[in-house]
């Protein structure tokens, strides 16, 4: 009979055999486990279900995140305990064909091996190159702020909006006050929390203080949308 601890023990083998080349970093917990690669680290994560006895579901999903861009996102200004949550710079959403592959009911060592097979194929061959072509923060730059900041507001989350300011200053783009402009000009529109709160004035100040902006820019966006430490 299939036990949880045979599939989590499976999971982490292949994680750790398919980025044998990359450096590892570290286990947050007993479902996420992260690689560096390039600038940026690879995280690979999972959720067991138990639908009864011997049987099982597995939900994966994986991202990619700097520690540079987390330090200026902020989050621990305001919730200690969140102090290591990271955010995740770019996803691969698989296929529906991608999906299908994975999402069978495991109840036994011959649908286990089945399931990873397939998941291995999928990260060695899809998931893999698709971060190896966004491996720098340069290169994730030119993919999300390449109109400058001006596409659609993401209604499921702000991070987008967010983690595209300090990732345009860092990488020293040209366009960088347009960028934060659009940027700053959606989520005050979009998202009232952050009209209440000092989340973006301590982006800014982590910025300047950095030497990232310069304090003319600093005091202009400080000034057009009253912000306060």
């Amino acid at each position: 009979m299939i036990t949880l601890k045979q599939i989590k023990k499976e999971l982490e083998v292949l994680y750790v055999s398919c980025l044998e080349n990359c450096q590892f970093d570290k286990i947050d917990h007993d479902s996420i486990i992260n690689f560096k690669l390039g600038e940026v680290i690879i995280n690979f994560g999972y959720s067991i279900q138990k639908v009864e006895k011997g049987v099982f579901r597995v939900f994966t999903y994986s991202g990619i995140q700097n520690d540079l861009i987390n330090k200026y996102i902020g989050y621990s200004h305001f919730y200690p305990e969140n102090k290591f949550r990271k955010i995740v710079l770019m996803n691969y959403y698989p296929t529906l064909e991608e999906k299908n592959s994975l999402d069978f009911y495991i109840n036994s060592e011959d649908t286990l091996q089945v399931f990873i097979k397939n998941y291995r194929n999928l990260i060695e061959n899809k998931i893999l190159p698709y971060f190896l072509n966004y491996n720098t923060l340069k290169l994730i730059d030119q993919r999300i702020n390449s109109k400058n900041g001006k596409e659609e507001f993401s209604t499921q989350t702000v991070s987008v909006e967010l983690f595209s300011i300090p990732l345009c200053c860092i990488t020293k783009n040209e366009n960088r006050c347009k960028i934060i402009e659009n940027r700053l000009n959606k989520i005050f529109e979009n998202n009232m929390f952050y009209k209440t709160n000092y989340n973006i004035y301590l982006l800014l100040e982590g910025l300047l203080k950095d030497e990232l902006i310069p304090i003319k820019e600093f005091n202009y966006f400080v000034e057009k949308y009253k912000l306060a430490r």
